[in-house]
């Protein structure tokens, strides 16, 4: 036998499969390697997306039916715009002795709000004016919303009634209220307003006025 030949396949036989094992593992490492670059590219491009995550709620005769993500770009639903304004009117002008319940309509009023529109102005100078703290001592307000009607894309013209009922429990008079208002979509909801608002309608302006006396 050939002593070169004997030699080489000693040197085969013993570190032959260390070369195989390390060939394996080099394999191995590069496709880890890949598969961790794809994943920092995946994890980064996720970090660039908006966090912002506005919800729809269906609502009939004032239970919540459905709740689902809102599509970006997509015009909302007349009759759930009407019902945030319609809300939106009961707890703004409405007043309750309980003022724990009082506290959470003047978060939802103020949900519908931002300082960058009018209406922030017009519903921060009524409730300096008229305090539903306050106005309590004279009795409750109890509104009831009679239509709401789209003059246009983005404003509402909205009718109710608002009845003061005394101390006593006696309804004192009843009077009818008109109010126009204008209206901003797609704004940001948050974990803290999407309980109050969450399909991101703002108000952007409003004005009200007073009717005539229904009953007293």
């Amino acid at each position: 036998m050939n002593p070169y030949i004997n030699a080489r396949n000693e040197w085969n036989e013993r570190y032959g499969s260390y070369i195989a094992s390390m060939k394996a593992w080099r394999a191995v490492a590069l496709v880890s390697m890949f598969v961790a670059t794809v994943a920092v590219l995946a994890a980064v491009w996720l970090a660039s997306q908006s966090k912002r995550v506005p919800y729809i709620v269906e609502t009939n005769r004032g239970e919540v039916v459905q709740v689902y993500q809102s599509v970006k770009g997509k015009k909302q639903d007349k009759r759930v715009i009407k019902f945030q304004i319609a809300s939106f009117i009961k707890d703004l002008r409405g007043v309750t002795s309980d003022p724990v319940v009082q506290s959470e309509q003047v978060r939802r009023v103020y949900a519908h709000m931002s300082d960058k529109l009018p209406a922030f102005r017009t519903v921060s100078a009524w409730y300096k004016a008229k305090t539903p703290f306050e106005r309590v001592k004279e009795g409750t307000v109890i509104v009831e919303v009679q239509q709401v009607l789209s003059l246009s894309e983005n404003t509402w013209r909205v009718e109710w009634t608002e009845t003061l009922r005394l101390p006593t429990g006696v309804d004192h008079k009843s009077e009818k209220m008109t109010g126009t208002i204008q209206i901003v979509e797609g704004g940001e909801v948050t974990s803290t307003t999407v309980q109050y608002n969450p399909i991101g309608m703002l108000i952007k302006d409003l004005e009200w006025s007073r009717g005539f006396v229904a009953t007293s």
